[in-house]
């Protein structure tokens, strides 16, 4: 309401210089000018002052599974224990690029373990297939072998 009577007087006065052009009007105009313009931009602070302290609310409390963090102390050591865990330096980068590299030996490792015994039992299952039974047992002890297998399933 004050705003708008010192701009009314401002309009007023302006106005009046135009038509009488003297000095002393010129000054008052002046002077009201100056005002409405300081007025202007306090009240346009308070009110955003007013609206920033409205637009204020706590952040609610954080959860992690069955941790509930309640206080600003709180909830800042949450977010630097969870952003240091995310974040590594160079010690940890190379102590993490050596755990991958023993982790890649040992599956390279294991796979060509694996491979290499696959290649034997398929070998050894080929060459079954392939060559006719021979033995260098004599053919006596062959035949206790078969009456040995034949006891043992009746």
């Amino acid at each position: 309401m004050y705003v708008q009577n010192l701009i009314k007087d401002k309009h007023k006065a302006k106005k009046n210089w135009q038509r009488t052009r003297i000095e002393v009007v010129r000054r008052k105009l002046n002077q009201l000018t100056r005002r409405v313009k300081w007025e202007l931009d306090n009240l346009r602070f308070n009110s955003y002052r007013v609206y920033l302290g409205k637009q204020r609310s706590p952040i609610p409390p954080l959860k992690n599974g069955i941790a509930k963090y309640d206080t600003n102390a709180e909830k800042s050591e949450a977010f630097a224990d969870y952003f240091e865990s995310c974040s590594t330096t160079e010690t940890n980068t190379a102590s993490q690029n050596e755990i991958l590299e023993k982790a890649t030996n040992r599956t390279e490792q294991n796979t060509n373990k694996s491979v290499i015994k696959a290649m034997k039992v398929l070998g050894t299952e080929e060459s079954r297939r392939n060559k006719p039974m021979t033995s260098t047992t004599g053919s006596s002890e062959i035949k206790n072998q078969q009456q040995n297998n034949n006891n043992t399933e009746g």
